[in-house]
């Protein structure tokens, strides 16, 4: 990647994998951010909304005229697509945007060219909309915010109240996270209400050319403790695991439903990752983006050898999706281990932390929320207290070591008591 020059770098948080991965890609660094930071000798612009003649004037003032663009999260998706289009790199046209960062736009696209790919689905403008939902389709139900943001405020609702209670959570609190793809300044976050699907979870990376064909790796991510499991309704866990244990067969089938997906949205000049789940009447997409997943680039890397950053960039440049190499140079088994509270309160400690580093697969971790801090369940806008990275040539010892920090590392919660 020697020939990369200039990388704009549009994200609110530069440190650990992220940094690391980058600045290996061999590239000078600017970074654009919505959230006012500044990071020790590299150069970065703080914005608001779109505002696409700021970045531009900044980056003029400083010289640089960037070869690649890079959006971390789908919040800095739609003005990558516009920088794109204004410096002339390969992604995205800006009017395609919406079909990767809106549930509900995705959806309605999916539901007219490939209607088998998608479950039921509305949008909720009242709470009538939600009724009359669930009089057509029973329960439980998923009710989400349509921006995609870490499965933040997504929510299995098994009753009526539930439900409503869900939409009343995401239109109160939604606003603190700024949802919005395009972050318009809308004062109000869009609701969608879809059929509850039953099934085991997957994940899929690649880049997609110029014509709409996907690269993926050899192997798809297996997903665990999602909501295809009742007991789940909000999991305290999470983790992400490649490669797959499933066969050639299911994996090239999961592959194969991707890409219709990305043809029926148009997408092309991108990266993506998919989150995909095989029901019993076959597979159906949870969503999609245009964006590597959380974590898979260290995953893929440890386990792999290869960068998915790498491969983005390689399609920004314009190389032709035929010689993007995604083979394997090593094999291993990687995973991400998330954990979350299952109710909201103050954190007063992590329950048998200390075993972490002991793990005989322990790679790394991040304790994304101190003692003191309020926490809580992703449905309510919370974000995960630990994740931790583990790495092993051996898959019994990583699900073993797995299934010790979902065990064992467990939060004590002091309940914030209600004022009278």
């Amino acid at each position: 990647m020697s020939n990369l020059k200039k990388a704009l770098v549009l994200t609110d948080d530069y440190y650990g994998s992220l940094k690391q991965s980058l600045e290996n890609q061999g590239v000078s660094i600017f970074i654009a951010s919505r959230k006012n930071t500044q990071i020790e000798g590299v150069p970065v612009c703080v914005f608001s909304g779109e505002d696409l003649a700021g970045i531009v004037d900044t980056l003029s003032a400083a010289n640089f005229k960037p070869d690649i663009i890079f959006a971390s999260a789908e919040r800095y998706v739609h003005i990558k697509a516009l920088l794109c289009e204004h410096f002339s790199i390969p992604f995205l046209p800006p009017t395609h945007t919406a079909r990767v960062i809106d549930k509900n736009e995705m959806r309605k696209i999916i539901a007219e060219k490939d209607p088998n790919m998608t479950p039921a689905f509305s949008a909720v403008r009242s709470e009538d909309d939600i009724i009359d939902f669930i009089g057509s389709y029973g329960l439980p139900v998923m009710v989400k915010p349509t921006s995609l943001l870490k499965s933040l405020f997504v929510t299995k609702a098994s009753t009526v109240e539930e439900a409503l209670n869900a939409h009343k959570s995401i239109q109160d609190k939604s606003q603190s996270h700024v949802l919005s793809g395009r972050n318009d300044g809308s004062d109000v976050q869009e609701v969608i209400i879809e059929e509850f699907m039953v099934g085991k979870k997957y994940s899929i990376e690649g880049v997609v050319d110029h014509f709409g064909v996907a690269i993926f790796p050899h192997t798809v991510t297996d997903v665990f403790f999602g909501y295809d499991n009742d007991q789940m309704n909000d999991p305290a866990c999470f983790a992400t695991i490649v490669p797959s244990s499933e066969t050639t067969e299911v994996q090239q089938a999961l592959f194969s439903a991707v890409q219709r997906v990305i043809t029926a949205l148009g997408l092309r000049d991108c990266p993506i990752h998919a989150e995909m789940i095989m029901t019993r009447n076959g597979i159906k997409l949870i969503e999609i983006a245009a964006r590597i997943g959380g974590f898979r680039e260290m995953l893929y890397s440890l386990s792999f050898g290869y960068s998915l950053i790498s491969a983005d960039f390689q399609i920004q440049l314009g190389v032709p999706g035929s010689s993007i190499n995604l083979a394997p140079t090593k094999t291993s088994y990687s995973a991400i281990v998330k954990v979350y509270s299952y109710v909201e309160g103050l954190l007063e400690k992590l329950n048998n932390e200390d075993i972490v580093t002991n793990l005989e697969s322990y790679y790394s971790h991040v304790r994304k929320a101190a003692d003191g801090d309020k926490v809580g369940p992703s449905k309510l806008g919370y974000t995960e207290i630990l994740n931790v990275v583990l790495n092993n040539k051996n898959l019994d010892i990583l699900s073993k070591d797995k299934e010790s920090i979902l065990n064992y590392i467990t939060p004590q919660i002091k309940k914030i008591q209600p004022r009278v």
